[in-house]
């Protein structure tokens, strides 16, 4: 299958220079990862590979406050905005731009055992 880890063969080190590694084991029902934008001085782009349980990944941008850099301040929608994605075994998947930093995050419950490695940018 050519969306295996084992045969990704782009490069992502035009992306930016990782100097980070977060391993995070969801064990059972109860691990989750709640909702949150991971702060600015993780750099542009965040980096993750996944394995085992597939867990949705959970992005929403919340009514009503503003978001956004601070120099391109914009208001946020005028009703709450949810999205869900399907990482499965084996996958990777990169957060930059809008969804990087307007979209909060988060990684409910599953039914069984994942591992994540994230790779950011500390600058």
């Amino acid at each position: 299958n050519g969306d295996d880890i084992d045969n990704d063969d782009e490069d992502y080190s035009q992306f930016c220079d990782f100097n980070q590694c977060i391993i995070n084991e969801y064990t059972n029902h109860d691990t989750i990862i709640p909702w949150h934008k991971d702060h600015p001085d993780f750099g542009p782009t965040i980096l993750v590979y996944t394995f085992g349980d597939n867990r949705p990944l959970h992005f929403r941008k919340m009514a009503g406050e503003e978001y956004g850099q601070q120099q391109e301040q914009q208001q946020r929608p005028a009703k709450n905005l949810f999205y869900e994605a399907h990482p499965n075994h084996c996958s990777r998947y990169m957060l930059q731009g809008e969804a990087r930093n307007d979209w909060e995050h988060s990684v409910p419950t599953g039914k069984g055992r994942r591992v994540s490695f994230t790779f950011r940018t500390l600058l």
